[in-house]
């Protein structure tokens, strides 16, 4: 028996189509409800520039994340900032200064995606060019707590900042990101959602990313960067916009027919308007009920 092949516009479902928050991502890497972030932990960013600017050209995760967030970049005052410069990027970083205590490690540096945001503002706000409705603004705030740091100091400093910004733009996507190490942030916000249920280093959960949006992501570790012992994490956005899940709501609207601003406009010519003067506020009303039942 010879079966007839089906010609492929025959064909209901398409073939090696792809599904999920990351091909979703892939369609439109740069439209994305809530900004997709790359994060790693660099112990020193100037060594591993190289192979950060080939990733951002030839790997199409690297390349299409709007948000790239390095912590312990080790930058400090005499690094030009030429020398930490990425084509498509634009660079937020806070070095280590020399009232740190520290002559080693520290610095966060956050490169935004120019295709995906173009009026950065540090420690302010970001307006992408995409965003859904129903947020007006995206808070990022880039997170680097050492090891040896006090925990309720940290947490303490972390509150403060973050509560202020809630109070300034409640509408806004409010993300914290970075390497927490021993700190956990659910304990003073928790109405904060932590996203990062994998260990980027030995066995250890320590880079994690919160939000104020529940199931806002989905974490997948990466390949290291360069001989950099954390994994770096790519946050992939699960959020769904409000006008995909919202109920279709269907609503009546009556229209006048043909000829009814002529018929409208006969009955006019033919009230008489004076029985609405009447210095009696009861009759009044019984003229305009009953002209209005007629019509």
């Amino acid at each position: 028996m010879c079966r007839r092949r089906r010609r492929r516009c025959e064909r209901k479902q398409k073939r090696g189509c792809r599904a999920g928050a990351l091909a979703r991502l892939q369609k439109q890497p740069l439209r994305p409800p809530l900004c997709s972030l790359f994060i790693t932990n660099a112990r020193c960013l100037t060594n591993k520039m190289d192979e950060l600017r080939l990733q951002t050209v030839t790997n199409n995760i690297t390349k299409d994340s709007c948000i790239l967030l390095i912590t312990e970049t080790w930058l400090h005052l005499s690094i030009p900032d030429s020398a930490i410069e990425l084509t498509g990027y634009t660079a937020q970083h806070h070095d280590r200064t020399s009232d740190s205590g520290k002559s080693r490690g520290g610095g966060l540096c956050m490169y935004v995606n120019n295709n995906w945001c173009t009026n950065t503002v540090t420690v302010d706000k970001c307006r992408p060019i995409y965003l859904p409705r129903e947020f007006t603004v995206v808070m990022i705030t880039a997170v680097y707590i050492p090891p040896d740091a006090n925990a309720n100091s940290a947490i303490g400093h972390l509150h403060g900042s973050i509560c202020s910004q809630q109070c300034t733009y409640p509408d806004a996507v409010h993300i914290i990101a970075g390497d927490f190490n021993h700190v956990d942030l659910k304990a003073v916000l928790p109405k904060f959602y932590q996203h990062v249920k994998c260990s980027t280093r030995g066995a250890n959960m320590l880079d994690k990313v919160y939000s104020n949006i529940k199931l806002g992501y989905r974490a997948r570790t990466l390949p290291h960067l360069g001989q950099s012992d954390p994994l770096p994490l790519l946050l992939i956005p699960a959020y769904a916009p409000l006008r995909k899940t919202a109920p279709t709501i269907t609503k009546s609207v009556k229209i006048w027919p043909d000829g009814a601003s002529q018929q409208l406009q006969d009955c006019f010519d033919r009230t008489n308007w004076d029985i609405f003067v009447h210095p009696d506020l009861e009759v009044f009303t019984d003229s305009v009920s009953v002209t209005l039942r007629t019509a």
